[in-house]
């Protein structure tokens, strides 16, 4: 059996003076593209944010008006791809200097820490508001290396009317040059969590479980004012969002951003137009800095429509393999006691090499060197406006798992101190922010998926040394029932392979993952968007195919 390779880290280790990301990048990933799968519902904001991100990457670039729904009406209907190059900029705002040089030697930058010092509400607003003689302008990177990001908006989740398979269908199509994912940032508006958002990215988790590790949510719509510490009733109900969608995703912690995505504004406002570019710049690091998945090696597991269509080729070919059964029918009696326990003999092996390869699946997912996260923690001070500088904690431990990788990214952070880490069981960190500015420190801490597994697969190595003892005992079994009377078992052997291919789709049907190979070609088939009796027929034909295909021997039945 053949464990997948591990799939190469992400290629994006940024360093320069205010962003480092601890990586050991590897050289062949350098010229991969940062892939980023863009969900939500309709008027969300999200093809609104790709459009943002190409103003970030690109201040003088012209909006697609096209692209922006209005009202209730979604502009996206298939899954659209927008390609950005960017080195990720800051950006900062200047007050010009007396006489107007606008010359960044002689202009003064403005801190927002400072800002969000102002006590009073009003004024606070009346300074983030602020446009005479202030003026926006992209930082210095440091020479950092440009970055090539592949944007996927998708159509919104409320628009599948349920149909979250078909909605799914699309999006793997269009992904299917992309290779990975590196992260899907979830877009929520200021209103209620419908009931269909919920179901969606609940069955989104479901399907997709290796997804979790790389999910980000934006609340969009986020009006900067909220960001004063007088706002305590926004900041409780920004906390319950939160909880929600973790409770939703079925994370303990999940990274979340706050923006205003206002690109319709007459009167600029440079302030609160630095604090929506830097929040993209943010999203950006994070998908270059997140562990990328490979969309070839993913495990899907089975939502409720897939098992209901399932369910319904299990009943057919149940019936066939009873039927198969009933044909077993000889006048002589003791024949048929004979043959009927070749058959029986038969039909336990057979059952038992399902079972075995079904063992041995199981092995397949889990010993793998894949990584999949164990923590991810983030601070980031942009939640909390409070400008003073004090020492941070932060801390992991475990009794049961060794971190193999440990990836950093920091962003105007200063005097950090860690223990543990990787080849340790626990991790520490200290550390402060930078004065006035926006500090960034978020981790996350790996294991290789073989060990995270390791009671699992060493409890399916157990099953499959004691089904092989039994496949071997009732095989002499039946070989020296057949030595007997050689010429009579010869009647039932046509039945036995005749019910095998029966019992393999069974098999196939029930398990609760799907095989990347089988869902990939369920997805070129659109099998997901149809009724459930037709979509019966496409995946019934799917599955023989690959049952009978001597060339996948990951995916074939004993």
């Amino acid at each position: 059996m053949t464990t997948p390779t591990r799939t190469p880290r992400n290629p994006a280790a940024i360093v320069d003076e205010s962003i480092k990301v601890e990586m050991a990048a590897e050289a062949e990933e350098y010229s991969r593209s940062i892939n980023i799968l863009i969900l939500g519902e309709t008027q969300s904001g999200k093809s609104t944010l790709v459009e943002a991100m190409k103003k970030y990457s690109d201040p003088s670039v012209a909006l697609n008006l096209d692209a922006i729904g209005k009202g209730s009406i979604s502009h996206t209907s298939e899954v659209h791809e927008t390609v950005i190059k960017t080195d990720l900029p800051d950006y900062e705002v200047y007050r010009l200097a007396d006489g107007g040089s606008n010359g960044k030697s002689r202009d003064k930058i403005v801190h927002y820490g400072l800002l969000s010092e102002t006590k009073d509400v009003n004024a606070y607003e009346d300074a983030i508001d602020e446009r005479e003689n202030l003026y926006l302008t992209q930082a210095s990177t440091g020479g950092t290396r440009q970055l090539t990001f592949r944007i996927y908006d998708t159509p919104g989740l409320n628009d599948t009317f349920g149909q979250d398979e078909a909605h799914i269908e699309k999006i793997f199509s269009a992904l299917s040059a992309a290779g990975a994912i590196h992260l899907v940032l979830v877009v929520v508006g200021t209103t209620p969590f419908t009931r269909g958002l919920q179901n969606a990215l609940r069955n989104y988790a479901t399907i997709f479980p290796e997804f979790n590790g790389i999910m980000a949510v934006v609340h969009t719509k986020i009006d900067y004012k909220y960001f004063h510490p007088k706002y305590e009733a926004f900041t409780k109900r920004m906390a319950a969002r939160a909880s929600m969608l973790q409770d939703l995703i079925g994370r303990t912690t999940i990274t979340q951003f706050m923006i205003d995505c206002d690109l319709f504004s007459s009167s600029k406002k440079p302030i609160r137009e630095c604090l929506t570019q830097n929040t993209i710049g943010k999203i950006l690091r994070l998908a270059a800095f997140n562990h990328p998945v490979a969309l070839d090696r993913i495990v899907v597991k089975k939502s409720y429509k897939m098992k209901e269509i399932d369910q319904i080729i299990k009943e057919k070919y149940k019936s066939i393999m009873l039927e198969a059964e009933r044909s077993l029918q000889f006048k002589d009696g003791h024949r048929d006691d004979f043959l009927s326990r070749i058959y029986s003999l038969d039909i336990k092996v057979q059952n038992l090499e399902i079972e075995l390869h079904e063992i041995e699946e199981e092995i397949r997912i889990h010993n793998t060197d894949e990584m999949i996260l164990l923590h991810e923690e983030r601070y980031d001070q942009e939640w909390t406006v409070t400008p003073s500088v004090r020492q941070n904690h932060m801390k992991y431990s475990s009794e049961k798992n060794t971190i193999d990788l440990k990836t950093i990214m920091m962003n105007n952070i200063k005097n950090v101190s860690q223990e543990g880490g990787e080849t340790f069981e626990f991790w520490t960190a200290n550390f402060e922010r930078k004065a006035f500015q926006n500090g960034v420190f978020h981790v996350k801490l790996y294991a290789k998926k073989s060990k995270v597994f390791r009671s699992t697969i060493s409890e399916c190595n157990t099953q499959i040394c004691v089904v092989k003892g039994n496949m071997e005992r009732l095989r002499k079994e039946k070989d020296q029932q057949v030595e007997k009377q050689r010429y009579q078992s010869a009647a039932i052997a046509e039945l036995v392979e005749k019910r095998k291919e029966s019992a393999k789709l069974v098999s196939l049907a029930t398990v609760d993952s799907i095989n990347p190979e089988v869902f990939q070609s369920l997805i070129q088939a659109n099998a997901y968007s149809m009724d459930p009796r037709e979509a019966a027929n496409v995946v019934e034909d799917i599955y023989l195919t690959y049952i009978r295909s001597p060339q996948r021997p990951s995916v074939i039945l004993p």
